[in-house]
C-alpha cells in the first residue's frame, strides 16, 4: 500500500524508516525552498509528517509498513495553500496512477483552500476514485 499525503510535506523520521519514497514525492509549492529547491518535498510546517505518523508510523500509524509519498502543497512562508496546487497535484496523481492501484491519499489540511463543492476537485475525486476501482 502506498499514501499520498498532500500537506505540508514529510520530515524523515525514525517512524518511517526508509519508507518514503523521495524519488516519487514532489512539490507543487508555488515559491521555492530558502535554498532554492523547487522540489523540496520535507515538512516546513510540522502538519505534514504528524499526518503521515498517523497514517504509517511504525509504532502509532495505521498502515505501519505502508510506503509514503509527499505531494507539498502547503506554502512554507505563510502556511496557506493555493487551490491550484491541490488541483495540480491530484491532476499530476491521475496522470501517474499507480498500476496495481493500492493507494491511499490523504489531503486533510483543515482549510478551506478549495471547497468541497467545487466542481473541479470533485471531478479530480471522481476520478481518481474510478482509477482505484
Amino acid at each position: 500500500t502506498t499514501i499520498y499525503i498532500l500537506d505540508s510535506g514529510i520530515d524523515d523520521h525514525v517512524e518511517f524508516g526508509s519508507r518514503i519514497n523521495r524519488v516519487l514525492s514532489k512539490s507543487f509549492r508555488s515559491e521555492k525552498d530558502p535554498f532554492g529547491d523547487e522540489e523540496d518535498t520535507f515538512d516546513c510546517r510540522g502538519h505534514g509528517t504528524a499526518v503521515a505518523g498517523a497514517a504509517a508510523g511504525r509504532t502509532t500509524g495505521i498502515a505501519s509498513h505502508a510506503t509514503l509519498i509527499s505531494y507539498a502543497i502547503t506554502e512554507c512562508s505563510s502556511g496557506a495553500i493555493n487551490p491550484q496546487s491541490i488541483l495540480e497535484a491530484l491532476a499530476y496523481l491521475l496522470e501517474h496512477f499507480p498500476s496495481n492501484g493500492k493507494v491511499v491519499i490523504n489531503l486533510s489540511n483543515g482549510v478551506n483552500a478549495v471547497s468541497d463543492t467545487d466542481p473541479s476537485l470533485i471531478e479530480a475525486e471522481n476520478k481518481l476514485s474510478i482509477k482505484g476501482k
